[in-house]
């Protein structure tokens, strides 16, 4: 059989893959086979999802259906390269990266040296990386960028369970009565995940709950979106405790048997709410009934709990309900503790709307104690669900990758520390924590680290506070980066820039949300002199002296792993993470391994799947139980915009990128829905601050302390957002925009507890970016205005036929000499009075570059207009350029199929002829799902990956009411995402 099983490089959900070459029919084994692979390249291979895996059961989303276009790198890094760019050897890479490493060492002490991690390595790199730092070099400086997604979950889970354990599995979701989702836009970040949820609604009648300030994709096909203020979730998390605890709604065996400080944190959580100015209930009563048989709740309004709310004076502050603090009425907050108290099958899964603020940590605590409360850990279709952004960031916080913890779930006790230098035969364990990300770099900027070795991540974007970042890197003695690619922001501060085997090339493991370890095979031959990770550090490791490090394979080094954590399960009993029956394992067997989740005590666990931890109800602490925890709640604490132009800024996933852009930035097909940075705010709060659609904002740190150079996006009108919030983009980055990225525009702010920084709700000052001429460059097009300065925007974007760049001047008029090439310039005067000036380039009378500037923006087909290039310039061509320009563009809806919005609306206009006119608004409300049908069928959009379904749904509801001429209704807005009795 011609094909190999890997896993997807992309996001937590780990789904498995399989790589055939285009001859192939089937294959359903694990194996990897030699007689095809390694492929030279990726021309004659096809990708799809893998049947046999059991998180994704054969399906993909565009990500991942386009993970062989990634490959495709316009920079692949093929050599060790020094700062001047040159190329250089491995061996004097490695002596340099030694010697350096070891100077500074002797000379500053060990914490002077960090290195700082990524999610996308496997366990294998992440193993060997702590080895070598916290085993040998005595310094716990390394971190990685899980510290930005995850490690406010790590904290809560480590607080209320006593490990790191996410004790649910995906099957859990589709077992449920109600998901609630919070702070997770999971349609678009966890795509097929979130197809199972939906499916399970289809077979099961399972109820969705999304809980998000934005009108996400996710949040549109809910059975109840909940609307919150942002940083107001702890608040509605403590309300719903203390409901369950007045109602008797809570477990109270379960509570006694095997939890801890129950009344203790009830106690706290009735003094917090009131002093700080948070809450205040008088009355929650009449709780829902359940119907005997089948347990799930009954839809009738007269048993829905009346929440209601009064003000009243504590300490002189007028005490806020949850109401006004969460921005949710009483009948949202009636049915939200109906729905979650009237099943013991409730699952809360949470990604980084939650874990990414200041109270992330305590957040995510109100939640589990919400669980415990109701006795729902660990069991069947209960519990709370952290949803991992990344493919490893959880096998990296199993062998260490986070500052704050040693290898296999270990603290720096002195039992610990012994455990690993006996293990690893050493004296130099790390004793204390190390740096976390932002504490590392603030570090570097203060000159206090000397060396830092990056590897697979981008942190000059994707850090908080990226001016102060990229201003630390240019200034840090000794900077190693390892990489695929040569062109990220960071890779321009590296004094060494090291080539790492990539998705496709590399050999390992890697751990998913939902504790499945897969194998992620190779299956492309090396570029150039590419190395595994794993393989520099260990080289590097010899090189300063120390042994341990002699490995020839991922194999050793993951039986080495599986050695460690036997050891670690052996004498500390009560912790649950073990992976000792893979300890002897063979290579054979490594090669073959299928995906398994852990616990695995024994070789006979290999392959289990839909496994669950502390089921038993024995949880990790030294006494077995799970422990309810007083989390804080303090509004005082919450951004407050104190004028006109401070907005909350919250940053986020865009659907088809991945990121920092780096591996999804050059795939055209994937760049079509997310051409040029955007800022959404609604339409209200633009006009306060006479902001037009179309306009440019610049949005900068509102600290007269801090210097963050701002971020400069386009504006676009979305009244589903929030009045005085802005929703943007974290991908871009100066690799593909002259403006850079969001974090230009957040500052420092961390979780206390988990030291992840807070990038949702942060404050920004915002202003009209001022521009004169705005438009388009497609092909050779060099412009004497953007050497002189007055390039006041630009935006790469890669297309099927080459690229485009958009582009902004500060002039008015543009009259700039190009090369000595044939230039013709004229203008263009549209329908619409907009007026065009048009630029073409020729050489030989063939079309090299094609410039087209206005006053306002210009939509236009950017592909067609691009293979406008290399044609011969005559009045044929220009009459097709003036065509396309007076034809405008359609945005595109899905990237599986390539349907765009004029198809949906020209498909819809075929239908409505066919059936006839007439119909009234209720008709069509009626009519309007079987619509949707036959638009998907006839189409094929969001049918495929699924994660487009939302905007399929809101496109043919939009078409369909403009074509039968009506307005907007409310029937027909909730017809396609709500169940009756529900919302």
């Amino acid at each position: 059989m011609e094909s190999v099983i890997t896993s997807c490089a992309y996001c937590g959900v780990g789904c498995g893959v399989k790589v055939s070459t285009k001859a192939c029919i089937d294959a359903n084994t694990f194996a990897i086979h030699e007689n095809t692979f390694p492929a030279k390249s990726a021309t004659n291979l096809v990708v799809s999802g893998h049947s046999g895996h059991a998180a994704n059961r054969g399906k993909l989303c565009a990500k991942g259906e386009s993970l062989l276009q990634s490959l495709d790198q316009p920079s692949v890094l093929k050599y060790p390269l020094n700062s001047a760019a040159k190329p250089i050897d491995w061996q004097q890479a490695i002596s340099t990266i030694a010697g350096k490493f070891s100077d500074t060492i002797t000379q500053y002490g060990p914490d002077s040296v960090a290195f700082y991690l990524s999610g996308q390595l496997l366990t294998e790199d992440y193993y060997v990386a702590n080895k070598l730092a916290k085993g040998f070099i005595k310094t716990a400086n390394v971190d990685t960028n899980s510290r930005l997604c995850m490690s406010s979950a790590v904290s809560a889970h480590q607080r209320a369970f006593g490990e790191d354990v996410v004790a649910g599995c995906y099957d859990d979701f589709e077992q449920c009565d109600v998901i609630v989702l919070i702070g997770s836009n999971a349609a678009w970040t966890h795509p097929v995940l979130f197809q199972r949820m939906m499916k399970a609604r289809e077979k099961r009648g399972t109820h969705i709950v999304v809980i998000d300030p934005a009108t996400t994709a996710t949040a549109q096909q809910a059975d109840l979106h909940l609307a919150i203020k942002p940083g107001s979730d702890n608040v509605l998390f403590q309300s719903l405790l203390l409901h369950l605890v007045d109602n008797q709604l809570v477990d109270h065996q379960f509570i006694r048997a095997h939890t801890e400080d129950f009344d203790t944190v009830i106690a706290q959580t009735r003094e917090n709410l009131a002093l700080t100015s948070a809450y205040a209930v008088k009355q929650m009563t009449s709780p829902s009934k359940t119907d005997a048989k089948t347990g799930r709740i009954a839809q009738n309004s007269q048993h829905r709990t009346q929440a209601t709310a009064h003000v009243n004076k504590v300490n002189n502050t007028t005490a806020l309900s949850v109401q006004d603090i969460t921005g949710l009425s009483a009948k949202q907050l009636a049915l939200f503790f109906d729905l979650f108290s009237a099943s013991t099958k409730v699952v809360t899964a949470s990604c980084q709307g939650v874990n990414q603020s200041v109270s992330g940590t305590d957040t995510s605590n109100s939640i589990i104690n919400c669980h415990l409360a109701r006795g729902q850990v660990g069991q069947p279709g209960s519990g709370f669900f952290s949803l991992t952004g990344q493919p490893n960031a959880m096998g990296g916080r199993e062998v260490g990758g986070l500052a704050t913890q040693l290898s296999c779930h270990m603290g720096f006790g002195q039992q610990q520390q012994a455990l690993l230098a006996d293990f690893w035969q050493t004296t130099s364990v790390a004793s204390k924590a190390g740096l976390s990300a932002v504490e590392m770099f603030k570090a570097v900027k203060q000159g206090k680290i000397k060396a830092i070795w990056i590897i697979g991540t981008n942190p000059a974007v994707s850090m908080p506070n990226s001016h102060e970042v990229n201003q630390a890197l240019k200034a840090c003695p000794f900077v190693v980066v390892s990489d695929v690619c040569a062109d990220t922001d960071t890779a321009q501060y590296a004094d060494l820039l090291l080539p790492a085997l990539g998705w496709s090339q590399k050999d390992g493991t890697v751990t998913n949300s939902e504790r499945m370890i897969t194998r992620q095979r190779a299956f492309i031959s090396t570029s150039g002199q590419a190395k595994a990770d794993w393989w520099a550090l260990a080289q590097v490791a010899k090189t300063m002296g120390f042994k341990g490090f002699d490995y020839q394979s991922s194999h050793q080094i993951f039986t080495e792993f599986a050695a460690l954590s036997a050891k670690v399960k052996h004498t500390f009993n009560q912790q649950k993470f073990t992976i000792s029956g893979l300890q002897k394992l063979t290579k054979a067997q490594y090669d073959n391994l299928a995906p398994t989740q852990w616990p695995i005590e024994s070789s006979d666990d290999i392959g289990q799947y839909s496994t669950r931890v502390y089921q038993d109800h024995q949880f990790s602490f030294a006494s077995g139980k799970a422990r309810f925890v007083a989390a804080n709640v303090d509004t005082h604490h919450q951004p407050v915009a104190d004028a006109p132009d401070v907005l909350l800024l919250n940053s986020g996933r865009s659907r088809d990128q991945w990121h920092t852009m780096t591996r999804t930035g050059h795939i055209a097909s994937l760049r079509a829905s997310v051409a040029q940075p955007t800022v959404a705010i609604h339409p209200k709060t633009a006009k306060l601050i006479q902001l037009t659609e179309h306009d440019f904002i610049k949005c900068e740190i509102n600290s007269q302390d801090i210097l963050g150079g701002g971020y400069v996006a386009r504006v676009v009108f979305d009244e589903t957002i929030l009045e005085n919030t802005l929703n943007t983009s974290m991908h871009w980055s100066k690799q593909f925009s002259l403006t850079a990225g969001v974090n230009y525009a957040t500052h420092y702010l961390v979780d206390n507890i988990s030291k992840q920084p807070a990038f949702k709700h942060q404050l920004v000052r915002v202003s009209r970016y001022e521009v004169g001429l705005q438009g388009m460059w497609f092909g050779e097009v060099e412009t004497n205005a953007e050497l002189n300065g007055e390039l006041r925007w630009k935006v790469q974007q890669t297309l099927k036929h080459g690229q485009c760049f958009h582009v902004a001047f500060a002039c008015n008029s543009h009259d700039a000499q190009y090369s000595s090439q044939r230039q013709l310039n004229w203008s263009l005067h549209l329908p619409s009075s907009q007026q065009i000036q048009i630029t073409c380039l020729a050489n030989k009378d063939r079309i090299t570059g094609i410039q087209i500037l206005s006053q306002t923006v210009i939509s236009a087909d950017l592909e067609a207009m691009s293979q406008l290039i290399s044609q011969p310039l005559n009045s044929a061509l220009i009459n097709q350029l003036h065509g396309l320009l007076k034809a405008g563009s359609s945005p595109l809806i899905c990237v599986c199929t390539g349907v765009t919005e004029a198809d949906i609306a020209a498909e819809l206009t075929q239908l409505r002829s066919a059936i006839g006119q007439g119909s009234n608004g209720s008709d069509t409300d009626w009519q309007l799902v079987r619509v949707l049908e036959n638009t998907q069928q006839k189409l094929g959009c969001g049918r495929q990956c699924g994660s487009c379904q939302s905007e399929v749904q809101r496109c043919v509801q939009q078409q369909w009411q403009l074509i039968n001429n009506e307005p907007h209704s409310a029937t027909a807005k909730r017809l396609l995402t709500t169940k009756e009795g529900v919302a």
